[in-house]
């Protein structure tokens, strides 16, 4: 059994920052997406895991109306 893919770890084949630079980016990275999910309201991954279904539920049910 895999672990769940957890979309704010690294990749387990992803290799370490090895530079301040690489480190600083990383950093930068991730405070950005942590603002974004402030910014959205999400203040943990099951509330971005429903987000997202709601949003994906909501584009089936647009591509399954008439006349589009």
């Amino acid at each position: 059994m895999s672990d769940p893919i957890d979309a704010f770890r690294p990749r387990s084949d992803s290799k370490p920052p090895e530079t301040t630079e690489e480190w600083m980016n990383e950093l930068e990275r991730l405070e950005t997406m942590l603002e974004e999910m402030h910014e959205q309201g999400i203040e943990d991954r099951s509330e971005l895991e429903r987000r997202i279904s709601e949003i994906e539920a909501a584009l089936e049910a647009a591509d399954d109306e008439p006349g589009e």
